[in-house]
């Protein structure tokens, strides 16, 4: 949400204005059309995409560089961190393409498993 974030939402076709409103918490967003509002949204606003995976499958998807943490309860996914931070957080969507795309190949392998 800083400045530069503000300004490139700001040069995106169909957008009119944007402009922090008075509590520093949000903004004010005014375009011509639904779809610049969609992407100047996705610009300005912190995101967090879950996925299931099997933690069996977490070490493969991740690839060798990541360090699994377990965490006590079994039934929490481990949290992964990585050791150049820089590095992950620029493959992150990567990551998350790549384990919905092996996940979906595990689907189908067990659907077709069944038939």
């Amino acid at each position: 949400m800083g400045l530069a974030n503000i300004q490139q939402a700001r040069s995106v076709n169909g957008v009119v204005q944007v402009d922090k409103m008075d509590n520093h918490r949000g903004f004010f967003i005014r375009t011509l059309n639904l779809v610049a509002l969609n992407i100047t949204r996705s610009m300005l606003e912190f995101v967090e995409n879950f996925t299931n995976i099997l933690r069996s499958l977490v070490g493969k998807i991740m690839g060798l560089r990541a360090i699994l943490e377990m965490k006590n309860d079994l039934n929490h996914i481990p949290e992964i961190k990585s050791e150049n931070e820089v590095e992950n957080l620029k493959k992150a969507k990567d990551i998350v393409e790549s384990a919905n795309l092996a996940l979906n190949s595990i689907e189908t392998d067990v659907f077709l498993r069944q038939i």
